[in-house]
């Protein structure tokens, strides 16, 4: 098993308070609680960065090596080095596809 590195750029960081802003003016518990779930998730590319799969948007691509994780109702992208990970984005699954913005 190869352990990386976990680098989160700085969209991603504002998607996630975004979502949790959103999530918490219905539910602040639930807001917090999803917050945990993907700041989880993410950690977890440490050891286990290859489960993801390709983004389909993205194939036939030169980003064909991209690679989501959901976590409903969101889409964490990334992309994987010999080293290190790159979180790119967390999307809402119903916001328009934009790797960058």
């Amino acid at each position: 098993m190869t352990i990386r590195r976990v680098y989160v750029s700085e969209p991603s960081k504002e998607d996630v308070r975004y979502i949790v802003r959103y999530i918490r003016l219905d539910k602040l518990a639930a807001a917090e609680q999803f917050k945990s779930q993907l700041k989880s998730r993410i950690r977890s590319l440490e050891k286990f960065a290859e489960r993801g799969r390709k983004v389909p948007e993205l194939v036939g691509t030169v980003f064909h090596d991209y690679r989501e994780l959901i976590v409903p109702p969101c889409r964490i992208l990334y992309r994987i080095s010999l080293k290190e990970v790159f979180v790119l984005r967390v999307l809402h699954s119903k916001r328009q596809f934009l790797l960058f913005d």
